[in-house]
């Protein structure tokens, strides 16, 4: 067999077809880490080439996969590789859900690990694409936080890789108990959760159901980014920032919507410096304070009067819908200037009358 599929031999595979007794093969499984690495045979060899020609092979002798080790009169089901990859493993990274079945009913682990890439079975399921395999593992026990060589758990695959639902949805629900919660605050090696990701992706049906299972939204990231930050710098998209804060409440995890990044602005500079108005007005309505400064000194209201042309609505905002009163209006820049000094240094102030406001308040 090893020959046919290394030189690429197209004639018919002859495979004698022994009986064996059931009782047998459930007696023969061993368990997965007492079993020596042997040389590759001829799963192994298919499955390091194309998808198709993988695809091809098992379907030619899809009815013997499960006894290719009869023809060495020992049925040893979990036949390793010398890198770690089992039988088992081919057969779900490529979708062979009977195969993989079979292997689960004689006993086999369904978090066989293998050992050069620290990928569980569940792992290359989701490499694969294969629905009805991922869903085999999580029924049968696969752990949905396990971390891969790379730092990767299943689900931290399908935020970066796909646009799935129903598949994440298919990972919180049919995970074993003693897997839950499902791990979903898990931080790679940028500082980046699940929520970031799956924003980052522009996951947003993702993003939702994250939150509602547990994930945290006020964890930032190495560059010190929120969810919401991610919100407010790379869209303008109200209804997505009304769902966060939402969900939030429901979930009793109140926004901290007055978290400064490394460069010590709020989501109000943010939303500011994106001229982001109605996320601004949702910002206000929900807490955030427009006296704080960023590490240049600058306060939200000092660069509504110095950089904002058209800023009579802004400052109403401020003032009408703000929960920290008084709204500080003599607070000093570090060159000594006041929101009414930068007013009337600005040519909006000649145009909307923003100095007047700032004045009168």
């Amino acid at each position: 067999m090893d020959f046919a599929v290394r030189t690429g031999y197209n004639g018919k595979l002859d495979i004698e077809k022994d009986e064996l007794d059931a009782e047998k093969n459930k007696a023969d499984v061993e368990k997965d880490e007492q079993l020596p690495p042997r040389p590759a045979d001829s799963v192994h060899h298919v499955a390091r080439r194309a998808y198709e020609v993988t695809r091809k092979f098992f379907q030619s002798t899809k009815k013997t996969i499960p006894k290719l080790d009869i023809i060495n009169d020992e049925f040893n089901i979990n036949c390793i590789h010398e890198p770690g990859l089992a039988h088992f493993h081919v057969a779900c990274k490529y979708g062979y859900k009977n195969i993989a079945e079979k292997f689960l009913e004689l006993g086999q682990d369904p978090n066989l690990i293998v050992q050069s890439t620290g990928d569980s079975p569940l792992h290359l399921a989701l490499f694969g694409g294969c629905k009805e395999v991922i869903e085999l593992l999580l029924r049968r026990g696969a752990d949905p936080n396990w971390v891969n060589s790379k730092g990767l758990t299943p689900l931290q695959i399908i935020c970066n890789e796909y646009n799935d639902y129903d598949l994440a949805k298919m990972v919180f629900e049919l995970s074993h108990y003693k897997y839950r919660p499902v791990k979903v605050n898990l931080q790679d090696n940028f500082g980046d959760t699940l929520l970031h990701v799956a924003l980052s992706r522009n996951h947003k049906h993702l993003f939702g159901l994250l939150l509602r299972y547990g994930a945290n939204p006020n964890l930032a990231n190495a560059n010190g980014c929120t969810p919401l930050m991610i919100i407010f710098n790379l869209y303008n998209d109200y209804d997505l920032a009304k769902m966060l804060f939402e969900l939030s409440r429901d979930e009793h995890k109140p926004l901290r919507v007055n978290a400064q990044d490394k460069f010590g602005n709020t989501l109000i500079h943010v939303a500011l410096s994106r001229g982001h108005k109605n996320l601004f007005e949702l910002l206000l309505r929900n807490g955030a304070n427009p006296n704080l400064p960023n590490a240049k000194g600058l306060t939200p209201l000092q660069i509504i009067c110095k950089d904002i042309q058209d800023n009579h609505d802004w400052l109403q905002m401020v003032f009408e819908l703000s929960q920290y009163k008084p709204v500080q209006v003599n607070v000093q820049d570090d060159k000594g200037n006041t929101p009414l000094l930068l007013a009337l240094r600005s040519t909006c102030c000649k145009k909307k009358g923003g100095g007047r406001i700032a004045a009168k308040k």
